[in-house]
């Protein structure tokens, strides 16, 4: 099962005053969506930092409406998630009804809970969507005030996933944090 792992799209960007936009346009019709096309992936995987900013402009938005349009014509799934740079409110915004479609968003902790399930050639697997977060969320979500710390509360968020787990499945784990000093 081929996976196209993304992300830190960045749309909307601002580099010394100019907008990158026209460029990262250029790039996904040009450079993406062939490889897509090309390679034929079960899912594209967009790991957070779609948007540059929490208010993206309408632009950055209609750019990523039109790819994720493309991605489905190319019969491919989508998966979201949100990241520090991305509003995870306003990319709530029909979250729901695009599941229908195949384009799955991650936009609260809660949503890591409800695995996306691919199955292609007789392969199955779990994704898990684990959007960005920071410790007081974390917090807030577990129901745990003695947490400090993106160690221990991302352990404490992992543990909640260990019994969700297909064991006729492979599992993939997508999220948009720091990591250091892991073991396979």
């Amino acid at each position: 099962m081929k996976l196209f792992h993304t992300s830190d799209w960045h749309l909307g960007r601002m580099l010394y005053g100019r907008s990158l936009l026209e460029d990262q346009r250029w790039f996904l019709r040009q450079v993406f969506l062939p490889a897509v096309e090309r390679e034929r992936p079960c899912c594209v995987l967009i790991a957070g930092d779609v948007y540059d900013r929490q208010i993206a402009p309408v632009e950055a938005i209609a750019l990523f409406d039109e790819t994720l349009s493309q991605l489905l014509e190319l019969g491919t799934k989508v998966c979201v998630i949100a990241g520090n740079h991305d509003g995870p409110g306003r990319m709530a915004l029909l979250k729901n009804a695009l599941r229908h479609s195949g384009v799955y968003f991650a936009t609260e902790l809660s949503d890591a809970l409800t695995p996306v399930l691919l199955e292609e050639g007789g392969e199955r697997l779990q994704l898990f969507l684990l959007p960005y977060f920071d410790t007081a969320q974390a917090r807030e979500f577990l129901g745990d005030g003695s947490l400090r710390g993106e160690g221990p509360c991302m352990e404490r968020l992992l543990e909640q996933l260990l019994p969700l787990f297909d064991p006729e499945a492979g599992h993939v784990l997508l999220s948009h944090c720091f990591a250091a000093g892991a073991q396979t």
